[in-house]
């Protein structure tokens, strides 16, 4: 399964963005911590999703791409599929989820698939 790679892509590059920023501010690895466990709740609930509701026909190829964009403050997160449209009046669980996880969650049909953007902030812990 294609997520699978794409997972340990972005473990590999979550591991590097805490080490580095440990490195810098060793007092704020638990809010580190827990960036990197909302972030991976988030993935794993919206990836789910993606492979469960979005490939009904099981026809067309998955493809899922995953890019983590880590800044001096926060952490931004793309996914684009290539899965049909995404009904978001029957996502209220998954928003309520998410929205609790991150600091921003946006949603774009594409021409070819769909589009899922969250940013995550790391200068505080927001609960």
């Amino acid at each position: 399964m294609q997520g699978i790679a794409d997972f340990d892509v972005l473990k590999k590059a979550l591991v590097n963005y805490e080490e580095s920023h440990l490195q810098r501010y060793p007092k704020r690895w638990l809010d580190l911590a827990i960036v990197y466990l909302d972030v991976k709740i988030c993935l794993t609930e919206l990836i789910d999703n993606i492979f469960k509701h979005g490939y009904p026909d099981q026809q067309t190829k998955p493809l899922v791409m995953i890019n983590v964009q880590g800044l001096a403050d926060r952490l931004e997160v793309e996914i684009t599929d290539n899965a049909i449209p995404f009904d978001s009046s029957s996502a209220n669980g998954q928003r309520f989820l998410t929205n609790k996880l991150v600091d921003r969650l946006d949603y774009q049909r594409l021409a070819t698939g769909n589009r899922v953007t969250f940013l995550k902030q790391t200068t505080r812990v927001v609960r």
